[in-house]
């Protein structure tokens, strides 16, 4: 099961400066982040209010949710992450509703800054 999860993810390399995550739109999806930085912009304040580094993840809470993203999330350098977009995340945490816990936690630890821990077999 999680090899068929796994097949599910896009493989992203972006370019520094690349908007991956508009504020005030859903993000696309769920996203991992392999290697790299990226910037939470503020475009109310015009300040950056934090990131994400190798092994954040983000987006995840947003479309649980069903609301807009709260900033911007902007390439700082060269960044890889894995996507999965938002018609197979659904399916996949309809079909594991544990999944809502571990993405609430994920989301709230890396607000916090706290390093993320993997997440568990499914």
């Amino acid at each position: 099961e999680r090899e068929a999860v796994a097949r599910q993810f896009r493989v992203l390399e972006v370019a520094d400066g690349t908007r991956l995550v508009e504020q005030g739109r859903p993000p696309d999806g769920l996203f991992v982040v392999l290697a790299g930085c990226l910037e939470r912009y503020d475009r109310g304040n015009q300040k950056v209010v934090g990131e994400f580094v190798t092994g954040d993840v983000l987006g995840g809470l947003s479309l649980l949710e069903g609301r807009a993203s709260a900033l911007d999330v902007i390439a700082k350098g060269r960044c890889w992450l894995v996507l999965l977009g938002e018609a197979r995340f659904r399916r996949i945490v309809d079909a594991n509703p544990r999944l809502i816990r571990v993405l609430r936690r994920l989301a709230r630890d890396s607000v916090k800054g706290a390093k993320l821990p993997s997440l568990p077999a499914l």
